[in-house]
């Protein structure tokens, strides 16, 4: 029999919305602002990245010890894949805003030091490009375009959601597929956090009198 307190040991607690604090975004670039370009950014009391890394890093290393094979690789490219995606729009968004007021150096501090389809190599390529159009010729010609899609540098596209709908799909398909309990719950709560996350875009979409094509743009599956 499985033992669901074990399962849970992924979400470093045993209900969702404690596991969406937990890996709540380091509002450094919050997903929905569009802050004045130079602006310096200002941690609002949110984790900081070492939070975020470590949370990754020990959820990894749990999978590790609890699974193996191919249910170990399923599971664990589904953590690195909402890692990555984490990075990449961190970057973006400090290309588009914060540039040059933070360097190179210091975005890579900001990085969850987890990677999926691209290497460590290949995310410190994309920090080092000197501002936005070099990060998104960079982006798209690479592996990272290639697997979620194109970015684009206009405000109204919501090119940065395709990398999110890339998580959509792969979680979908481990629920669907995987007979592993462990694999499984990570899918669910993987969906119910983009689900969570689409419902607060439909209510902000609504309060900022957007119409149903605009936040249908926006919605993460």
């Amino acid at each position: 029999m499985v033992d669901i307190k074990q399962i849970l040991r992924y979400t470093g607690c045993e209900c969702f919305l404690c596991k969406d604090r937990v890996k709540e975004k380091a509002r450094f670039f919050h997903g929905k602002c569009r802050p004045q370009r130079g602006a310096v950014p200002q941690n609002d009391g949110d984790p900081h990245p070492e939070i975020q890394s470590y949370f990754y890093t020990t959820v990894l290393a749990q999978i590790d010890r609890d699974l193996s094979g191919r249910s170990a690789a399923d599971t664990k490219r589904l953590f690195r894949m909402e890692a990555e995606i984490y990075n990449l729009d961190l970057l973006f968004r400090a290309k588009a805003f914060f540039s040059p007021q933070l360097t190179p150096e210091d975005l890579k501090k900001l990085l969850i030091p987890v990677y999926g389809v691209l290497s460590a190599k290949n995310m410190n390529a994309l920090a080092d490009t000197r501002g936005l159009d070099e990060f998104l010729k960079l982006y798209n010609a690479g592996r990272a375009g290639q697997v979620y899609g194109a970015r684009s540098a206009d405000p109204a596209d919501a090119s940065e959601v395709s990398e999110t709908r890339a998580l959509y799909r792969a979680a979908q398909k481990l629920l669907h597929f995987s007979s592993t309990p462990q694999t499984v719950l990570a899918a669910l709560l993987c969906l119910a956090n983009l689900e969570r996350s689409n419902i607060i875009n439909v209510i902000e979409g609504v309060r900022y009198g957007l119409s149903p094509e605009q936040i249908s743009a926006f919605l993460k599956y």
